[in-house]
């Protein structure tokens, strides 16, 4: 059986695309167990502030409600164009169908890239068969994480695009060496920079790090109150966990992120 290049789509962009319910406000952030590194922390930044620099039409430091809308609709945009260039690649005898064979070597095609990104090759389900094959996903009793998932990863293909228009210097598709270590000193930047403003404001002995009551105290500012009732915590910005992240860093010592 053949597959259109309609269908074809989906198979390319389902790992992209979120669901566009309840999404005024970001979903909740993954678990505050993670304790994101310093090299971690300092793209986050990087890249919302490359996204505050693409769509923050008014300037004010945040995206309202019209601001993220439109990067949804070019994000959308952009994975239909990602997804057709694709499909049509491997459409060889272009009748506008991938069939069977034509749709297997996309997805070797995919595997080995993924295989070439990362090093090694992926890790095989637990549950796959002799061939590899995954079987169905099991059902998820929280709905909430599967758009949470759907979000990031539409996040992670738009960052990835706004990275290349700001660092791929050559038009490869991807970051070379010089370009990866100009994108990493930026970052750096960043973090420097945010990390002296929360120094000044929260270090009161100014010894270049935050004891624990310093700690508490920047917490206590950046956290929303608790709710009453029957209220739900508001979700934090993303500045505010990039704001948390960085004060515990505090907290240890003064690291920086790393620049080559």
């Amino acid at each position: 059986m053949s597959i259109c290049i309609t269908t074809a789509l989906f198979i390319c962009c389902a790992p992209f695309v979120a669901q566009a319910e309840r999404q005024d406000t970001p979903p909740p952030p993954p678990s505050h167990h993670h304790q994101v590194s310093p090299d971690e922390l300092a793209l986050r930044m990087l890249v919302r502030h490359l996204v505050l620099q693409r769509y923050d039409a008014d300037k004010n430091g945040h995206l309202d409600a019209p601001e993220r809308e439109h990067l949804r609709r070019e994000t959308r945009e952009a994975l239909h164009h990602h997804a057709t260039a694709v499909a049509t690649k491997f459409d060889h005898d272009k009748d506008g169908m991938l069939s069977p064979e034509e749709r297997e070597e996309m997805r070797r095609s995919f595997r080995a890239r993924r295989k070439n990104q990362a090093g090694h090759p992926a890790p095989k389900h637990p549950h796959a068969n002799k061939k590899g094959d995954r079987p169905n996903k099991p059902h998820r009793k929280h709905r909430g994480s599967r758009r949470m998932g759907k979000f990031a990863r539409e996040m992670a293909f738009i960052s990835h695009r706004l990275m290349l228009q700001a660092y791929d210097e050559d038009g490869s598709g991807q970051l070379e060496a010089q370009e990866m270590n100009i994108c990493r000193q930026d970052a750096a930047k960043l973090y420097e920079k945010r990390k002296s403003e929360l120094l000044h404001r929260y270090d009161s002995d100014q010894d270049g790090q935050l004891s624990e009551h310093e700690h508490n105290k920047g917490r206590t500012e950046l956290l929303p109150p608790p709710p009453s009732g029957e209220q739900r915590r508001p979700r934090l910005s993303p500045e505010t966990l990039e704001d948390l992240a960085l004060l515990r860093h505090l907290s240890h010592s003064a690291c920086s992120p790393s620049t080559n």
